[in-house]
This record gives structure tokens, C-alpha cells and sequence, in this order.
């Protein structure tokens, strides 16, 4: 099995579906920590046919392989203009098919200096990369979840209920310590 690059200025938040509030704890850690960091958001989607319920639906088919823009809208509206709106320094999406996630990654990765972070919301990006921290966020009860959240669950750091736990003062159980994002 192939090794996996590890980094550390990277945390990857990923979700069982939509609405679980991943966007919601990414801009308290965003508001808290860009004080004393650059923090760059970024949002990755894998594109598979079919897992529309669990990512939406995007009216504008890929062109490429992948994608990726740089958020400048500051409306509030998608969840990348919140990032940018928490305090991110810049915020990117990425749309890229499932089996090219690694390769936009790395695009991506290049456009970042060393001593930015990045908060990544993301499940898929986690079958490529080592993150410093992986945190995913379910909701109690009987539901569909995303197979790549139940794949990939066993590698979480941390599963965090958000209809259980108060995510702003989850939040404050993120840090970045010795140049790596932490769970305290």
C-alpha cells in the first residue's frame, strides 16, 4: 500500500452529510486562531455521480479533471465566503472527479506557504493525505450517511455529534502548537 503524505499545517473536517455543521466549526476555529495565524480555508468536493444528497447539486458540469477557484465573494452566502468572512487570509473551493482529488490537492498545496495553515472541509481528501488533525461530524440517529464517512471513520481523531456538543465550544479544543494544528 502506497505511503501517504503528511502534513502538518493541514486539519480536514469532514461530515456524515450535509448540514452537520462543518462549515459552522470551521469559521469559530477560522475567527479564533487567524488572529495569530494565516489560516487558509479551503473546500474540497469530489464529484461522483449519484452522491447528490449528500454534497448537492452543481448545475455546472466539470470541464477538467478538476478545479480550482479562489473565493473573493464576501456576500455570506456559500460556504467559502464564510470562511473568508471568519478571518481566513484566502479561501479556495476545489471540484475535482473522485479519482483526481490528489492531484488538485497537490496543485493547491503548491500555492501555499509553510508557514499558513489550512482548514480543509473535506471527507474525501482523507483517503489521500495525512492530516495533522481529522475531525468528522455526524448527527445521532438513523440516517444515510456518505460511505466514504463510514470508511473512513476509524482514521478520525475526533467524531464530534453536533446535535450532542455545543461547536463553538468545541472549537476552542482546536489549536496550533509547534507549527501543527492539535486537539487539545
Amino acid at each position: 500500500m502506497e505511503k501517504l503524505p503528511n502534513y502538518q499545517n493541514l486539519l480536514i473536517v469532514g461530515g456524515s452529510r450535509r448540514h452537520v455543521g462543518k462549515t459552522t466549526l470551521i469559521c469559530e476555529i477560522i475567527k479564533r486562531l487567524s488572529v495569530n495565524y494565516n489560516i487558509i480555508g479551503l473546500k474540497l468536493t469530489s464529484v461522483k455521480s449519484g452522491d447528490e444528497l449528500f454534497h448537492g447539486y452543481h448545475e455546472k458540469q466539470l470541464v477538467e479533471k478538476y478545479e480550482i477557484f479562489e473565493e473573493k465573494d464576501l456576500t455570506g452566502l456559500k460556504d467559502t465566503s464564510k470562511m473568508l468572512l471568519a478571518g481566513a487570509g484566502k479561501v479556495y473551493y476545489i471540484r475535482s472527479e473522485d479519482k483526481f482529488v490528489k492531484d488538485a490537492f497537490q496543485e493547491f498545496f503548491m500555492q501555499v506557504n509553510e508557514n499558513e495553515f489550512i482548514i480543509c472541509e473535506s471527507i474525501s481528501l482523507r483517503k489521500f493525505v495525512v492530516p495533522a488533525v481529522f475531525l468528522l461530524i455526524d448527527v445521532s440517529g438513523d440516517h444515510p450517511r456518505k460511505s466514504s464517512f463510514l470508511e473512513l471513520k476509524p482514521l478520525a481523531d475526533r467524531i464530534i455529534f453536533s446535535d450532542q456538543t455545543d461547536i463553538k465550544a468545541f472549537s476552542e479544543d482546536i489549536d496550533i502548537e509547534n507549527g501543527k494544528w492539535m486537539v487539545k
